[in-house]
């Protein structure tokens, strides 16, 4: 009967400890694939009552910090996941693997309510803010009284000015 005890405390001890060096192992490959450096672009409009938000100012932007001989400097990851910059507020600039439209809320410190609706890529789409950013995504945010969604939908910027958006220079200001 000890025996017997001391084998099943055993088993459950192994198992216990083969779960947890499984969830190690998994958190630590997760993270170093989240880091992982990738570049493009999506986008996305945002309406609050029928009234289209602004994210072309300099509060939104994401400056990249410069040594004196114009090289990058270290940036902050959760940054880097997916900012705005060059003054256009509707181009999202996706540079690390995994980035979801929430990090983008984060970075640009937009809190939008509970109760948002959204479409990605002209189709209706729930729990916007945890989905991930993909390459030419096109996102329609909108909460409050809305009408004209049809419209809306086609002023989310296409592939085009995405585009455009790419061939600007992303380095220290030049």
């Amino acid at each position: 009967m000890k025996k017997t005890k001391l084998l099943a405390f055993s088993a459950i001890f192994i198992l216990i400890t083969s779960v947890i060096i499984a969830i190690i192992i998994y958190k630590s490959v997760q993270s170093i694939t989240d880091s992982e450096e990738v570049h493009f672009h999506a986008a996305f409009l945002v309406y609050e009552n029928n009234n289209l938000k602004d994210f072309s100012e300099f509060k939104y932007m994401h400056i990249s910090r410069c040594s004196e001989d114009l090289e990058h400097v270290a940036e902050d990851p959760q940054l880097e996941k997916a900012h705005l910059h060059d003054n256009i507020g509707n181009i999202v600039h996706v540079h690390r693997k995994n980035a979801t439209w929430g990090d983008l809320f984060f970075n640009i410190r937009y809190d939008l309510p509970q109760n948002i609706m959204a479409n990605v890529n002209g189709i209706p789409a729930e729990n916007i803010l945890e989905r991930k950013i993909q390459p030419y995504d096109r996102i329609l945010i909108y909460y409050g009284e809305i009408t004209e969604i049809t419209q809306k939908l086609t002023q989310v910027p296409d592939i085009e000015e995405m585009r455009k958006a790419e061939a600007r220079s992303e380095s220290c200001g030049n």
